[in-house]
């Protein structure tokens, strides 16, 4: 099982890099657009869990009445799942790369510039101390 878990970890890697290099960085993108209004990965969470939902019920279905599974979109539910799976990798990535301990904040919606800034902020006021 270890085994088939790496497997699928570094497929999510490659999955990440080549949407990455396909589309552009969007998910951190929106996330910084839309920072502290609403917790975009829930968004992108709830989309692929619809897929998701449909695609298992459809293929219940299919197998309860012994017909060949019919969908219009190319997309499987081991893709969908794994999509799932890399959108909450990256918002955790995110949430580290942003986080501000030496605020006491853990876990927030800020940008990672302006993360960036409050930490040399912080920073330079401690080197001025």
């Amino acid at each position: 099982m270890k085994e088939q878990i790496k497997k699928i970890l570094d497929g999510l890697y490659k999955t990440f890099c080549e949407k990455n290099e396909d589309y552009g960085n969007s998910f951190e993108e929106v996330r910084n657009e839309f920072k502290a209004d609403f917790p975009v990965v829930l968004v992108r969470v709830k989309d692929k869990y619809n897929r998701a939902k449909t695609l298992l019920l459809k293929e219940k279905n299919a197998l309860q009445n012994n017909i060949i599974l019919d969908t219009r979109v190319d997309e499987s539910i081991e893709d969908t799942l794994l999509d799932l799976a890399n959108y909450c990798i990256m918002e955790v990535a995110l949430r580290r790369q942003t986080s501000l301990p030496i605020l006491g904040i853990t876990a927030n919606y800020i940008t990672s510039e302006q993360a960036a800034l409050i930490k040399l902020k912080h920073e330079l006021k401690k080197n001025q101390e």
